[in-house]
């Protein structure tokens, strides 16, 4: 009986030296290294990051069955071109004098083709079925 008790006041005062040991010292806890600013009531300064915009990465075309929405197109070198299929019955089939933009199969509707343009110049899109066509210069 005697043991119990011991064991039990030995429980109780490792349980609150532990609480103790957390208030006093929470960062010892977390990561094992205490790291306080050298004011820490000092408030941080509001820093907002700027949202980032993938538009400004991406040039957008749009194929609807008959014609591209956009006839000529310039764009950074290094950014995106995407090209969409837009039409609900034609197949984008498109052939270019830059191999990586030309499609190995007909395209159906939503489908599309996103390159990286880092080759600079001056590349012609042909769409094989209605003979629509888009310019895409390179800078």
């Amino acid at each position: 009986m005697r043991t119990v008790g011991i064991f039990f006041i030995i429980l109780v005062s490792f349980f609150f030296g532990f609480l103790i040991h957390a208030l006093y010292f929470p960062d010892v806890l977390s990561n094992g290294i205490i790291t306080m600013p050298s004011n820490p009531f000092a408030d941080e300064p509001d820093v907002t990051p700027t949202p980032f915009d993938a538009a400004k990465l991406n040039v957008k075309i749009s194929f609807t069955g008959d014609r591209f929405d956009r006839t000529n197109v310039t764009i950074q070198q290094s950014r995106y071109l995407q090209i969409v299929n837009d039409s609900p019955s034609q197949l984008m089939h498109l052939s270019s004098s830059n191999p990586t933009l030309n499609t190995p199969r007909g395209y159906g509707k939503s489908e599309k083709i996103l390159v990286r343009m880092d080759e600079k110049g001056q590349f012609t899109v042909l769409e094989k079925n209605s003979g629509a066509k888009t310019i895409i210069t390179v800078k």
